[in-house]
């Protein structure tokens, strides 16, 4: 295996890493918090985030790709929440 190719899988599991990172955090932090912050802050309803990054999350892990799409609008989607 050539240094390049050995780099560039470090960097792209480390990328994945973080993404799959950001995407359980944004989860758990919708889980966590009560439903009336939701209200307070005038953000969408608590199960609406709580599908969003459901779904981000599970789709990050799932796609084990950081350069996919699908992979990159569920970070964005993530990012969005937090």
């Amino acid at each position: 295996m050539s240094l390049f190719t050995v780099t560039t899988s470090v960097v792209s599991l480390v990328l994945w890493v973080v993404m799959v990172g950001v995407g359980v955090y944004a989860f758990v932090d919708a889980l966590r918090r009560p439903t009336q912050a939701y209200a307070y802050v005038g953000k969408r309803p608590k199960n609406f985030w709580l599908l969003v990054t459901g779904i981000a999350a599970g789709a990050q892990f799932v796609l084990a790709s950081p350069t996919n799409f699908l992979a990159l609008i569920a970070l964005v989607a993530s990012f969005v929440y937090l």
